[in-house]
């Protein structure tokens, strides 16, 4: 049985993540954002036709692929490789996500959010728990476990599971359509937990400031350290609640020629 090249792979996820963004974007639409008609993007999806060669530089441009991912992207559409073949191109020992990899799990919350629940001090969570602490459905919870699962993340122990590796991680400073749907997905907790805890329980606090270009990359290496210190910080004692720390600097103002 032959795999999914990973060109239709992306397609479809990405047609999924918007979706799930917005429940009334249609295929059509999605056609539109791609430069195909309809049907074209139709019979590609459902494995009718395959992407044409012509058009997979300016579909990679459309869905914003970078590096790996855009360079798998453009040759799947000449030769037979798939999501496992992409697996087997990057190292795993230093246990990181690489950012074209394992996308849902990058840019979807609840995957580093239960990951974080496996670390708490109290008894090891199920399911059930899992769902009741993070307000989400049951099934939600166990389609995120599946993920974490199969990316050999976690793996069942009893009645619930353990963590097998470390936490993940991404590179930095690499454009990715899954990170920036991560970033994406965090600004939008942080304004829901704004109106929903308890400000003894949360700390939101920001200021604006001119700036030298010139010092950006000390101030990245200065903000990293710090949320690294921070993370060291917060896990001393008993571990009973699971937070997400976001820390955001960009311009305001638009470049000088």
């Amino acid at each position: 049985m032959e795999s999914t090249p990973f060109y239709r792979t992306r397609m479809k996820t990405e047609f999924g993540r918007i979706q799930k963004r917005n429940p009334s974007f249609s295929l059509r639409a999605y056609a539109g954002k791609l430069g195909l008609h309809p049907g074209t993007l139709s019979s590609i999806l459902n494995e009718k036709r395959s992407l044409p060669q012509g058009k997979a530089i300016d579909i990679a441009d459309r869905l914003g692929l970078t590096g790996l991912e855009r360079k798998f992207f453009l040759e799947s559409t000449r030769t037979r490789i798939s999501i496992r073949d992409t697996e087997k191109a990057v190292p795993s020992t230093a246990e990181m996500l690489h950012l074209q990899l394992h996308s849902d799990i990058i840019a979807e919350w609840e995957h580093s959010a239960i990951l974080s629940l496996l670390d708490l001090d109290d008894p090891k969570p199920t399911p059930a728990s899992m769902a009741r602490r993070l307000t989400l459905s049951l099934a939600r919870v166990r389609t995120v476990l599946r993920n974490l699962e199969r990316a050999g993340f976690i793996k069942k122990s009893g009645s619930g599971y353990q963590k097998v590796s470390a936490n993940t991680a991404t590179y930095d400073d690499i454009p990715s359509t899954a990170l920036k749907e991560a970033h994406r997905q965090e600004l939008e907790l942080a304004r829901q937990k704004l109106e929903t805890v308890d400000v003894r329980d949360r700390f939101y606090s920001s200021m604006t400031v001119a700036v030298s270009p010139e010092n950006l990359p000390r101030a990245k290496e200065l903000a990293r350290r710090f949320m690294m210190e921070l993370g060291d910080l917060l896990e001393r004692g008993q571990r009973k609640d699971v937070y997400q720390i976001c820390l955001q600097m960009f311009p305001l103002t638009e470049k000088t020629k």
